[in-house]
């Protein structure tokens, strides 16, 4: 059997082997002309699957280099047609394993590109409030008793300190095409999978995925504890008999349909740039999908350097540790976590190679915006509070907008966002897009709100077709806007449809006639595959 340069296997004492399928990394995304549907590898369970081997005495099959995008190792049918080499490696290692124990364990260690400390595990089945949920086609990958055996003080000792265990929230590991479902009573066209199916069958093997935040990938509090929470749950053997594989007829199992679990739905937004601090911020939680709120809080802290925090909450709901308070007419901002921070935000138009080069911080931030007029959808008005982030302490007090999210046209759409607080409590928030019907521009003051005629912002280019050099905003009847970014972030943003959105996001300096303020841009423009050029775009 010919193994790859690239994937390593070693062997252990103990009864565990370790897996890190998507420990690779991918080559640098071109800009202009990104794959489609191109996917994010594991960053760090490669360095952290060999951790935990030492920790547990445990065999390793880890993939340190080969691109997912090109060859994942987590697919079944890619594994059968390109690697079959990769299956016959893991039934060697467990071979090796049962020569010694009665009962093999194998642990696939993946990422889950969340900013929380959540461990999500996969054994085929999605957990409910009546039992486990088992999804048409799929078989569970761990017998009945090793519920209560490996898995509950796994996640006992998880809570413990602080990381949150699930079953199949995101990642059942359920789908026939996971690699996950071949550890299980029913076999694929393959003699190494084969072995794998008597295995199971006769109670001798035990396999299961997990799904790790960021948190826990990372170097930092948060891996050590997590390394300390399995350590603990797994260094004692596991007794002889395990039992059958759970089927559809255990009273552990329901086969009735999960019903999603929207608690107290919540979408919220704050946004603003404080000169003096040297501080932008975008927060906001809204949905994902019809059971699924997401929530973001990107800052941005002085020249090119940004702090992230991206979390899902499976229902309605805040997405902890960041949250969103109405109190007596104010909104509270709260995040107390960990932050992904990175020197150069332009690095992010690969997101990959972001993750990667960010260094995980932890930060605190504590904010009150009071809107100056109430009842609006979208409001202007006041923040203050401190953050701190690592050992940075900063003071904010300055305007701010709240739920301007709301102006942003969905879909592909080119679009301009400005949002500017120009002092004394003045503001003005603009969408500007290439269908005149969708502009739109509101101004702030003490007196109230006041919508002004739409009017088509002129986007001067860097060097692109996307980069935003300068924007400019010419009516009648009303005085000039000019803007100039002072920081940029660039991301592509999936369309869903194969194609992506190249979206900046950053601080800019305005100009408004005779006034001068500070505020925060959003640019996106559909992107057009192999075109290069600069000038100038109105939207």
């Amino acid at each position: 059997m010919s193994v790859p340069a690239w994937c390593s296997s070693t062997r252990g004492n103990s009864a565990l082997l370790l897996v890190a399928p998507h420990g690779g990394r991918r080559p640098a995304v071109d800009a202009t002309a990104p794959p489609p549907r191109l996917r994010v590898n594991d960053v760090y369970t490669a360095e952290l699957t060999a951790l935990l081997a030492a920790r547990l005495d445990a065999a390793t099959v880890i993939n340190h280099a080969q691109d997912r995008n090109s060859l994942d190792l987590n697919r079944t049918s890619q594994v059968l047609r390109c690697a079959p080499w990769f299956l016959e490696l893991l039934v060697r290692q467990i071979e090796a394993i049962l020569v010694r124990h009665p009962v093999a364990e194998v642990l696939f260690i993946h990422g889950w590109n969340v900013g929380q400390p959540k461990c999500d595990l996969g054994i085929g089945a999605v957990e409910t409030a009546t039992g486990l949920h088992l999804p048409d086609g799929a078989a569970l990958t761990v017998a009945d008793t090793y519920l209560q055996q490996r898995l509950e003080p796994l996640r006992a000792a998880a809570a413990a300190t602080g990381i949150g265990v699930s079953i199949g929230e995101r990642y059942p590991a359920s789908h026939r095409n996971n690699l996950l479902q071949l550890f299980t009573s029913r076999a694929a066209d393959h003699a190494a999978a084969q072995r794998l199916a008597d295995w199971a069958r006769a109670g001798r093997l035990n396999a299961l995925q997990l799904e790790l935040g960021i948190p826990l990938r990372w170097p930092g509090t948060w891996r050590d504890r997590l390394v300390e929470a399995i350590t603990a749950s797994f260094s004692e053997p596991a007794t002889s008999r395990l039992g059958k594989p759970l089927t559809t007829q255990d009273s552990a199992l329901s086969t009735d349909q999960p019903e999603p679990n929207i608690d107290n739905p919540v979408a919220a937004a704050l946004q603003f740039y404080d000169p003096a601090a040297d501080v932008g911020l975008f927060a906001g939680l809204g949905p994902m999908g019809p059971a699924v709120t997401g929530g973001r809080l990107l800052l941005f802290l002085g020249h090119q350097r940004i702090a992230l925090f991206t979390g899902e909450h499976v229902g309605g709901g805040q997405v902890a540790p960041l949250e969103f308070r109405v109190e007596n007419g104010c909104t509270r901002l709260r995040f107390h976590g960990a932050l992904l921070r990175l020197e150069d935000a332009r690095v992010y138009l690969d997101l990959e190679a972001a993750l990667a080069q960010s260094e995980l911080v932890d930060a605190d931030v504590e904010l009150v915006f009071a809107p100056m007029h109430a009842g609006n959808a979208m409001q202007f008005g006041s923040v203050d509070g401190t953050l701190r982030i690592a050992d940075e302490h900063r003071r904010i007090s300055t305007g701010a907008f709240a739920n301007a999210g709301g102006l942003r046209a969905t879909g592909s759409r080119r679009q301009t966002m400005l949002a500017a607080d120009f002092g004394d409590g003045r503001g003005l928030l603009l969408r500007s897009t290439d269908e005149a019907e969708r502009s739109m521009a509101l101004s702030f003051a003490r007196e109230g709100m006041q919508v002004l005629e739409p009017a088509p912002v002129v986007v001067s280019l860097d060097g692109d077709l996307y980069t935003p050099q300068r924007f400019e905003r010419i009516s009648a009847g009303q005085p000039a806007l000019r803007a100039q970014p002072w920081s940029r972030m660039p991301i592509l943003r999936p369309t869903g449809r194969g194609g992506y959105v190249r979206v900046t996001f950053g601080v800019a300096r305005f100009e408004w006639g005779a006034e001068t303020g500070w505020g925060l841009y959003e640019h996106a423009v559909p992107l057009l595959r192999g075109e290069h050029g600069a000038g100038a775009a109105a939207s």
